[in-house]
């Protein structure tokens, strides 16, 4: 632990990324306590904390001590200027986070950190996963690190969108506006963190849909590859297990996420899953 963060209780979940906070309520920090949290996160890329139980209005308080909310380009095309995102599994809405992702990284400027809070949870089932982006970088060969410098990924929100989604979304007119709101961007395949300054890698498969400098079918290979790095690196994952009244904060730029969906056959009015989550700044990945 850093003498930064020496003030605060934290408990690592795994060897690599990813540690519970205690003895802290996020709607009653000091700046002395804030500022070793924030230094917590780039430390651990993942925190979490329990029995907060968050209003709405807690919630933006405590997202706007890391600066400038974030508002989804969905929600401008919905025309609601609310930071504050719903993301239901329910019987009307079944899950569809999961696949390894980063949020937004269609955005020209994605955000920088995300705050999820759970509102319901399931009995069993419905946990949470985060894979350290740095490391899975380290993890690359050389040649193949060298290979990836200069290259650049096509972002784009409509790659491989279920019609359930665009359903839940609001139909097709709906994602034409997101599409004007945030058109097909490409960013580079490793960035540099604009906080740290250590490089990582930043591609994944729910919003890329090629590698721009390579041909179609090189570039569905390297992409296969680097997706089945991401995935079968399971000693640079790590797993949280809700609670009621949970909160989990992480760096987008650091890591990437899967909510499991082992839960889905439990779902009904009694055993939803609900949580709702505030994106925050916005940083453009520069290489």
């Amino acid at each position: 632990m850093s003498s930064k963060t020496s003030t605060l209780d934290i408990q690592p979940i795994a060897g690599s990324l990813g540690a519970e906070i205690r003895g802290l309520q996020l709607r009653d920090l000091s700046t002395e306590q804030f500022e070793a949290l924030r230094h917590a996160l780039w430390e651990h890329n993942v925190i979490f904390l329990h029995d907060q139980n968050l209003t709405d209005e807690e919630h933006m308080a405590f997202a706007s001590r890391f600066g400038q909310k974030f508002i989804h380009p969905i929600r401008q095309a919905q025309e609601s200027d609310s930071p504050v995102d719903e993301i239901k599994d329910t019987i009307e809405h079944p899950p569809g986070n999961d696949g390894w992702h980063t949020d937004v990284t269609w955005a020209s400027e994605p955000p920088d950190i995300a705050i999820l809070r759970s509102i319901e949870i399931p009995p069993y089932g419905g946990d949470t996963m985060w894979a350290n982006m740095y490391k899975i970088y380290d993890a690359l060969s050389e040649p193949m690190k060298e290979m990836l410098e200069g290259l650049t990924a096509m972002h784009n929100f409509a790659h491989s969108l279920p019609q359930r989604i665009i359903d839940m979304m609001g139909g097709p007119e709906v994602v034409d506006k997101v599409l004007e709101i945030a058109p097909p961007v490409a960013h580079p395949l490793m960035i540099k963190h604009p906080q740290t300054g250590r490089k990582a890698l930043y591609v994944n498969s729910a919003y890329v849909s090629h590698i721009v400098e390579l041909p179609k079918k090189e570039s569905a290979s390297l992409l296969n590859f680097l997706y089945d790095h991401i995935s079968s690196a399971h000693s640079l994952h790590c797993r949280f297990q809700w609670r009621l009244g949970s909160v989990a904060i992480w760096d987008e730029f650091a890591t990437q996420h899967l909510a499991i969906a082992d839960h889905a056959d439990l779902l009904s009015a009694e055993q939803s899953r609900i949580m709702r989550r505030i994106e925050i700044g916005g940083s453009k990945p520069t290489a």
